[in-house]
């Protein structure tokens, strides 16, 4: 495939050529809406998707993710702190260290629920092996450039949507969770106890797969 060079002197990559991406997708896959899911900085990617192509977006599902925008509860202490001391790179030719480094990354973020390290293991081994280059995967957040605000125009959404929130989250504490869901009209908050800023861990699968089945039956 070809081959893309990041130049820090260049335009950077924004939110807006993702949503752009993202319909993209569908019109190659020839898919006239979708129920979308997006969590964390998906969560915001698909809010602007709904908001500037509700034609395209039959349901969406927000997961760990925030409306942004002041008045919101801040991250934990203890990951502020980590931020403000990251924890060095590995090396990134080297799988085992780039997989202990992910799972460390992981229970950073994770909550109370527990996660199997085995299985945790195992997946942070699939990705490292199938991504072409897993540093640009892991790093690529710190240089995509923000949109513009979207808080304001929640009010304007019209697509059902469901907020699925942990209430450990420690980037993003419950309380954005309920801000999405009191600004976007007729929205469904469904709390996930114990859960972190993660995926949903296998615990709490069940609620999660019958929550969305719900909401896009």
């Amino acid at each position: 495939g070809e081959t893309v060079i990041y130049d820090p002197g260049a335009p950077q990559y924004s939110g807006q050529d993702l949503v752009a991406d993202a319909v993209g997708v569908l019109d190659v896959l020839r898919v006239d809406r979708a129920n979308v899911v997006g969590i964390s900085m998906g969560g915001g990617i698909v809010q602007h998707l709904a908001l500037d192509h509700a034609d395209r977006v039959a349901s969406l599902t927000l997961i760990s993710t925030s409306p942004g925008g002041p008045g919101l509860p801040p991250m934990s202490d203890e990951l502020r702190a980590r931020f403000a001391q990251p924890v060095a790179e590995p090396d990134w030719g080297d799988r085992q260290a780039v997989v202990d480094y992910i799972v460390e990354d992981v229970r950073e973020y994770a909550g109370s629920v527990t996660v199997d390290e085995e299985e945790m293991r195992a997946l942070a081994g699939r990705i490292v092996d199938r991504t072409a280059s897993i540093e640009s995967t892991m790093t690529n957040h710190g240089i995509l450039e923000g949109g513009d605000p979207l808080r304001p125009r929640l009010c304007e959404l019209t697509t059902p949507t469901l907020v699925l929130h942990g209430t450990e989250d420690p980037l993003f504490p419950y309380g954005h969770a309920e801000a999405l869901a009191a600004e976007i009209p007729g929205a469904k908050l469904v709390p996930l106890e114990g859960v972190g800023h993660e995926m949903p861990p296998r615990p709490v699968w069940d609620q999660v797969v019958a929550a969305i089945l719900d909401h896009t039956g």
